[in-house]
């Protein structure tokens, strides 16, 4: 009985090792496919790098004097006055950054200030230990009466 009990671990473990080393396998020999190049429309008329030219004496604001038309000044000069869709949205984003504002404010400590006070005084009639508020003995207790 021991020896096919053995024989049983041996053909299991074979197996074991056999589902192991398949499933490490990687498949067919992987071949490095051809890099295409770039179509001309989108690398440019010589397909290298073109190196970069900053425009920062651009004008960053109002870009359309960049053009040096008085028309177009004054008709962007009526748009930006008279533009109810974008004050609306300009709006929009304002109120939108403040209730970022107000959700990251939870990130940062509180401080506050607060007053209070309380004003107490005990009776002149309360009864203290038996004794009342009167009397000369306040140490000693005095016997009820017959």
């Amino acid at each position: 009985m021991s020896c096919s009990f053995h024989s049983k671990n041996l053909i299991a473990a074979a197996v074991g090792i056999l589902l192991l080393a398949t499933g490490c396998m990687v498949g067919p020999k992987y071949q490095k496919p051809d890099a295409a190049t770039a179509p001309a429309a989108y690398a440019g008329a010589t397909n290298e790098w073109k190196v970069a030219e900053p425009q920062g004496s651009t004008a960053k604001g109002n870009w359309w004097e960049v053009f040096n038309d008085p028309a177009l000044n004054q008709i962007e000069t009526e748009l930006t006055v008279t533009n109810q869709e974008l004050r609306a949205a300009y709006a929009r984003f304002a109120q939108a950054r403040e209730a970022v504002n107000i959700a990251r404010s939870g990130y940062f400590p509180n401080i506050g200030v607060a007053a209070s006070a309380t004003r107490e005084r005990d009776s002149a009639n309360r009864n203290i230990l038996g004794h009342a508020a009167g009397s000369r003995n306040n140490c000693a207790p005095t016997s009820p009466r017959k």
